[in-house]
């Protein structure tokens, strides 16, 4: 039977989001790319006792190129004077699935100057963010906080707070990165409110030809969504080709 009911109040945030994010003028590229490098580091790192995750590396890559292309680390606010702010702080957003009791929801973390942290330091933030319970742990008392205000003003509140934008960066970040590659999804172009956001779907391994040949390579969509207010197509495209060339060539 049918029913209707109240929008669930752990995902208020997610709906404030989603509101805001329609401000940004997307425009949307993917490319794949050769994962093979990275496999290759995270082996190494797993033989030294480190256990790494594909986003801290791609979230490494973004990083030292967005210090390439300052223009691209910034935000816009529209109004009648439209103002834009560049970031002198390179911020990363991952995203989390998480659960609130049997429901599922979505939650975002940051990982700070994420331009001038190692690998491990980048896995160390995501691995705190992973074992954070969303009912109980300090690190969500925020968006518990304002999930727990009457939609009309947390709503509000959202939206006040993300138009000031040196506060944006501490809540967005400079980029976002969200991955689906845990399931059989191979790409995907996420809705993001940030000049930047990068959707990383399954790797597969999958018949390639380099240099003349055929060979079985372990690839990825990569998708990059950009807001068109910030940068132009140009720019983002090189973006989205030094981050491929940087995933290709990780530690070579």
């Amino acid at each position: 039977m049918s029913r209707v009911a109240a929008f669930p109040r752990h995902r208020r945030h997610t709906y404030y989001f989603l509101e805001k994010a329609r401000e940004n003028a997307p425009v949307l590229l993917d490319t794949d790319v050769d994962m093979a490098a990275i496999r290759e580091q995270r082996e190494h790192a797993k033989r030294d006792g480190l256990n790494t995750s594909y986003i801290s590396y791609i979230i490494k890559v973004i990083s030292a190129v967005l210090v390439k292309y300052p223009q691209a680390n910034a935000s816009v606010k529209p109004s009648f004077i439209p103002t834009i702010m560049q970031y002198d702080r390179v911020v990363a957003k991952f995203t989390l699935d998480k659960s609130y009791g049997n429901q599922a929801m979505v939650l975002s973390a940051l990982v700070n100057d994420s331009d001038k942290k190692s690998i491990a330091e980048i896995q160390q933030d995501i691995d705190h963010y992973k074992s954070a319970d969303y009912e109980e742990s300090e690190a969500f008392a925020t968006v518990r906080k304002l999930n727990g205000f009457p939609f009309w003003l947390g709503r509000r509140l959202y939206g006040f707070v993300l138009n000031k934008l040196a506060k944006r960066q501490q809540i967005q970040g400079s980029f976002t990165v969200t991955s689906l590659g845990h399931s059989r999804v191979n790409g995907f172009f996420p809705i993001s409110s940030t000049t930047l956001a990068f959707g990383v779907g399954a790797i597969n391994d999958s018949a390639v030809v380099v240099n003349g040949e055929v060979v079985i390579r372990p690839m990825l969509r990569l998708s990059m969504v950009f807001d068109h207010r910030v940068i132009d197509g140009a720019m983002a495209a090189a973006i989205l080709s030094d981050v491929s060339a940087g995933i290709e060539h990780y530690g070579k």
